[in-house]
């Protein structure tokens, strides 16, 4: 079998994981470039790969187009619609298609429950509401890994809490192991809605791991903001909205011998977020799948 000449589209956690699982098959693909909608990778590299504007692709020789992770509805529409690709070139990976090895996912695990450790240390000490959230909610309900997640999400409702966090997790020991670092609301972005710019909206833990190698246990702790009887907050650039109800107090779930607060009522909750088959792991998500996102 002769070996295709392979485009990856995106170089989020997702097309990183494509190409670590293809990069093990040199035989079969020879992966020439990756294409992503950010411009500020255009011109850049992954691994020595270059990376291109999803508009360059007519200048790529190329056999197909490898697409996987929450954007991959919109990546398609995209190349189809937009860019006028065959449809016989693009090539879907499933979440299970992209399964790490029990060596990575055993040093998330770790990283994750080390960070949940200090952060849940920190929150008591501080008093400091907060809710695991999203896709870390999902994971603890049914019982699954936070390592097979692309990132653990975590809900605060203060801006100043967010900051004393920031403070805290820099002079811990996470830092060790962890980069920490804050977003800020600019002006003009969803956020600024229902921030005020400058206000911390964000603070993010990435392990210190070559991303070439293997995935980052990624903690990414978003703020909401109360207006009325809702919270406010944005998924990837949309603006969605949950009721306060829920995080109106909290239950207790215990994650590995760690006991972490999660919003009340919290299947009802994981309803609301992704339907009514919440409960069955999917193989392609995408955001605007999200029952909450009101743009």
């Amino acid at each position: 079998m002769s070996e295709k000449n392979i485009v990856i589209f995106g170089v989020g956690i997702y097309g990183r994981a494509v190409y670590r699982k293809i990069k093990k098959l040199p035989d079969r693909y020879n992966i020439i470039a990756f294409i992503d909608n950010d411009t500020s990778k255009n011109n850049t590299s992954f691994d020595d790969v270059s990376i291109h504007s999803p508009e360059d692709i007519k200048l790529l020789e190329y056999d197909e187009i490898f697409l996987a992770g929450r954007f991959v509805t919109e990546q398609e529409k995209q190349l189809v619609d937009e860019l006028g690709i065959d449809q016989s070139k693009i090539k879907l990976f499933k979440k299970s298609d992209l399964t790490p090895g029990p060596k990575e996912v055993k040093a998330r695990s770790d990283s994750i429950d080390h960070f949940l450790e200090i952060f849940s240390d920190i929150a008591k000490s501080k008093q400091m509401p907060y809710w695991m959230d999203h896709s870390a909610l999902l994971g603890i309900i049914r019982g699954e890994d936070l390592s097979r997640f692309s990132d653990v999400d975590i809900a605060l409702i203060s801006a100043q809490d967010a900051n004393t966090l920031w403070s805290e997790l820099k002079k811990s020991k996470i830092i060790e192991t962890f980069n920490i670092s804050r977003t800020f609301v600019s002006e003009g972005e969803v956020s600024s809605k229902h921030m005020d710019v400058g206000t911390t909206r964000k603070v993010l833990a990435e392990s210190k791991v070559s991303v070439v190698e293997q995935e980052p246990a990624i903690i990414d702790i978003n703020i909401r903001t109360k207006i009325g009887e809702d919270l406010y907050y944005a998924i990837n650039a949309k603006e969605a909205k949950t009721p306060y109800s829920y995080f109106d107090g909290h239950d207790i779930a215990t994650y590995n011998s760690i006991e972490l607060r999660i919003p009340k009522n919290a299947e009802e909750y994981l309803e609301l977020l992704y339907g009514e088959n919440w409960r069955t792991p999917a193989e392609f998500f995408s955001d605007s799948q999200f029952e909450v996102i009101t743009d």
